[in-house]
């Protein structure tokens, strides 16, 4: 298709088509805030444990259900907590010698924590975060106000990844003395309606604890996550292929195409960012490889699917829509022991996201040899018509052959829950530009409800991101050159008064009572941040996550802005639209403190959000009926026992139980009767 050539000529022109395997969006960018109902609200209660003056062991747990909106085998990057008072602290620094945590599936559900806390791991276990840990003297945030939340201010970044497949999540934390005053931190009243329903705490006062007796309030936490969709679901924990696949990523050339059901994507909303992709190595591997290995040229290409799994052809292209994009192409090189026996391997970061806008997904890899070692055996599925894979022994291929042994090799995809506003741009430029980080000034939005049709009620908003213009200065330049800081951005999100045709130039005239303050403080925006890397639009690249997240309880939605001095890095426009349907912009180039403004661009702007868990688990295929395509989704997942697809109690394998649940689901045929 011509248009990609282009694509990639210009690309490479501007000499940003990296080489490296970078990651899109920075890792962790998906919040999930546990418990659910706590994300716009304090808990009430406080837990001491984190950063208490003396040692402690902390478990807790939380059922599976306040994690269900993830994608099986998303992998948790990080843990945040927040304070419980008023004030900035520590008082002074808290430093630890030893401050561990661990992951793991819960084999006990929530209030039947047993007494040990080895008895309540389940085996895939993993020390998220060992070493020490210093907090800097009031580096934990107060609340706003008492009785409003705190933001998320103590964040624990992990060394080592884990991946969440389902079930009830067990945390354990293990800390020595700090010698120094700790903080409070938020948590759910001892006295709370879903304690020993949905989430569970003990703690013990010393810091190598077998056993855990005192109840405890459960704290407020928050995961950064990286959101995937392992496939096909059906083998997302463990494999139920026959046979492994050698030919992929070894010193051959390469070239596979895998057509994916809807179904299989039912945890990636509509509108998001498709970003990396991963695959697994087959039962029985040993870890690979075992030295670096080094492609030339590793392109990814992603597109709307054509044909549906069971029709799909072995002709590459009439398996593709005419959105297909080159969403990768360059050197890859795998680092020694990156993928581990029974876990999914290295991400393989895209350099433009794709656009996910429903439906059927295709997605052909092509490379040419890996020097280095031989290939791996990469694992495959057995999922009827939910996935199915071509492949050939030419980077170069047009078609090749199906899997004989399989439908698919298996794979996850890895994407950026979040939509583009106006909606008509999500895919191009809206062709005008605007200054943003330049000098002080407030920038307002109104975003109508028609806008956010993919904004589940009940989401937290987590993060903005904004894309730079093909309108001069600048155009088709990532940006930042150097990196750049940013004096204020202060971001306020609340229910919209008006609508977006209606828009007040008063800033405080848009806004709603509901207003909360997600963001403030300085801004750092690091060299080369925001891609452009083609000629339709640039990237939504740089997420500017909030430590407060917005719950988003339907209708429009108002964004202010309050802008500081820009340092470093040249002026250049942001991507917008004037004049456009659903959204309007206002603004103010005065101050930062302005209260009125005028006529502006409404920019291309990307919402980064978590959905709330799903109402109605047992529709598989997402089409808000519990029906007969449910039950042949359901009965491959009982038949794997392991599967998570079916686990809707939470207990990590797919049975009896899970059946008796699903059969209550199917007699009410439609999802919330």
């Amino acid at each position: 298709m011509r248009w990609i050539s282009v694509c990639v000529a210009a690309a490479a022109a501007s000499g940003v088509l990296a080489q490296s395997n970078e990651p899109y969006n920075a890792p962790g960018t998906t919040r999930v805030t546990l418990a659910n109902k706590f994300a716009g609200v304090v808990g009430g209660g406080v837990n001491d444990a984190p950063i208490h003056a003396s040692g402690r062991t902390l478990e807790w747990v939380f059922s599976g259900s306040q994690l269900s909106m993830l994608g099986s085998g998303s992998r948790v990057r990080s843990a945040a907590f927040r304070s419980a008072v008023t004030g900035n602290g520590p008082a002074d620094f808290a430093d630890f010698s030893a401050w561990t945590l661990e992951l793991a599936r819960s084999l006990a559900a929530p209030g039947s924590l047993l007494p040990v806390i080895a008895d309540n791991i389940d085996s895939d276990n993993t020390l998220v975060k060992s070493g020490g840990l210093t907090v800097l003297p009031g580096s934990v945030v107060g609340q706003p106000t008492a009785g409003k939340p705190a933001p998320f201010s103590l964040i624990a970044g992990f060394e080592q990844t884990y991946d969440y497949v389902g079930g009830n999540l067990h945390l354990l934390l293990r800390h020595d003395d700090s010698g120094e005053p700790g903080v409070n931190m938020d948590a759910a009243l001892l006295g709370d309606v879903d304690t020993n329903v949905l989430f569970q705490a003990r703690k013990a006062e010393s810091a190598n604890a077998a056993t855990t007796t005192e109840n405890v309030g459960t704290p407020v936490t928050r995961l950064g996550v990286d959101a995937c969709a392992a496939l096909p679901r059906i083998a997302a924990r463990a494999s139920n292929g026959v046979a492994g696949f050698l030919g992929a990523l070894g010193a051959g050339e390469f070239a596979g195409q895998f057509v994916i059901a809807a179904e299989e994507l039912r945890s990636v909303p509509r509108g998001s960012l498709l970003t990396w992709l991963a695959f697994r190595l087959a039962p029985g591997q040993s870890a690979w490889p075992s030295g670096a290995m080094t492609s030339a040229d590793f392109e990814v290409a992603v597109a709307s699917a054509a044909t549906r799994p069971g029709s799909m052809e072995t002709a590459f292209a009439n398996n593709e829509l005419f959105d297909s994009l080159l969403v990768r192409d360059g050197a890859l090189t795998l680092p020694a022991q990156s993928f581990e026996e029974g876990a999914w391997g290295v991400q393989i970061h895209f350099q433009r996201g794709f656009v996910y806008v429903g439906g059927d997904l295709c997605v052909t890899v092509r490379h040419a040899g890996f020097t280095g070692g031989p290939g791996p055996v990469l694992d495959t599925g057995n999922p009827g018509t939910a996935m199915r894979t071509v492949v050939a022994n030419s980077k170069t291929a047009t078609g090749g052959q199906f899997l004989a042994q399989d439908a698919s090799i298996a794979m996850e995809v890895g994407y950026t829950p979040s939509l583009c506003v106006p909606n008509s741009i999500e895919r191009m430029s809206g062709g005008s530009g605007a200054f943003l980080f330049e000098t002080p000034r407030v920038h307002q939005l109104i975003i109508d409800e028609s806008q956010l049709a993919h904004l589940t009620p009940g989401s937290t908003v987590d993060g903005i991101a904004f894309r730079i213009s093909s309108v001069s200065p600048g155009a088709y330049v990532t940006w930042p050159e150097t990196d750049v800081s940013v004096t204020q951005f202060d971001v306020y999100l609340s229910t919209a008064t008006r609508l977006a045709a209606n828009m007040s130039t008063t800033f405080a005239a848009n806004e709603g009572a509901d207003k909360v303050r997600v963001r403030s403080g300085d801004l750092f925006v690091p060299a080369g941040a925001m891609k452009v890397l083609g000629p339709e639009a640039g990237e939504h690249s740089f997420v500017i996550s909030f430590p407060t997240p917005f719950v988003y309880q339907g209708g429009g939605l108002c964004i202010t802005m309050r802008i500081g001095q820009r340092f470093g890095g040249n002026s250049v426009n942001f991507d917008g639209k004037f004049n456009t349907f659903g959204v309007n912009g206002k603004r103010s180039t005065a101050s930062s403190s302005e209260t009125v403004g005028n006529n502006a661009l409404a920019l291309a702007t990307r919402l980064i959000f978590t959905r709330p868990a799903p109402t109605c688990p047992a529709d598989l295929n997402g089409d808000t009926l519990v029906d007969d395509l449910d039950f042949q989704i359901f009965v491959g997942a009982y038949d794997v026992l392991l599967s998570p697809l079916g686990d809707f109690n939470f207990d990590a394998v797919t049975d009896d139980a899970d059946f008796q649940v699903f059969l209550r689901a199917y007699g009410d045929l439609v999802c919330g009767t």
